[in-house]
């Protein structure tokens, strides 16, 4: 009877060892078919939609089998483990230039597409293009259309709204060209000027003409307009 009672709490034990093992198993044992998971995304998709959905399972991936590889059982997975740490942020770089050459064009094309149309999204457009994410890429091309069109404006039709931001953009680009920048293709057709030179003189006399009869300063205007003749 002792022998038999024995027996069976033993029986009961190994049961409950066993069903303990199964609910605890090693996390680690769903490594390679997670990998696989993740693989199935991030080969295929470029998009921005694609490299997200990839950078997420990659992060998930390695919050979850990160450490694996410490683990003598499965030392072996260390190559995945690693070729995903190293993709998840090539992924998100490739994700920041994507939006970063989406958002330049965009910007570009809100300006060429507006020219003699709507200044105000030109101007507006413009002056993003000019910001610290894009460095001097825009500098001075960009700062002469909207140093010419602003000129251009208050001859026709007397619009003076644009008069101000005209000879700032003037007076940027000047100080600009003559510490030894160059421009790409100063301005842009009729906006723009043939050479260094042309631009200097003619974003001068721009300024000079806007102080003359837009802001009633004779003594700035005549200084602008002595530059020119020089």
């Amino acid at each position: 009877k002792t022998i038999l009672k024995q027996l069976f709490f033993a029986m009961i034990l190994a049961t409950m060892t066993v069903a303990v093992s199964a609910q605890s198993g090693d996390p680690c044992e769903g490594l390679n078919e997670s990998y696989k998971e993740w693989s199935e995304v991030q080969f295929p998709k470029k998009d921005v939609a694609g490299l997200r959905e990839a950078v997420e399972k990659g992060k998930v991936f390695l919050e979850k089998f990160g450490s694996c590889p410490e683990k003598e059982a499965f030392k072996d997975s260390k190559e995945f483990v690693d070729f995903v740490k190293a993709q998840v942020p090539i992924k998100e770089k490739r994700i920041e230039t994507i939006l970063f050459n989406e958002r330049k064009k965009a910007l570009t094309n809100r300006v060429l597409s507006n020219l003699d149309k709507n200044w105000d999204e030109v101007y507006a457009a413009g002056k993003e293009l000019l910001g610290p994410e894009f460095k001097e890429e825009f500098y001075c091309d960009v700062r002469i259309i909207m140093a010419t069109a602003g000129y251009d404006e208050f001859r026709k039709s007397k619009n003076n709204k644009y008069s101000s931001d005209t000879i700032k953009y003037a007076k940027d680009t000047i100080a600009y060209l003559n510490s030894g920048g160059s421009c790409k293709a100063y301005g842009y057709q009729k906006w723009g000027y043939a050479n260094k030179e042309d631009a200097l003189g003619w974003l001068s006399y721009n300024i000079g003409y806007l102080y003359t009869f837009d802001k009633n300063d004779l003594k700035e205007g005549a200084n602008y307009m002595y530059k020119v003749s020089q």
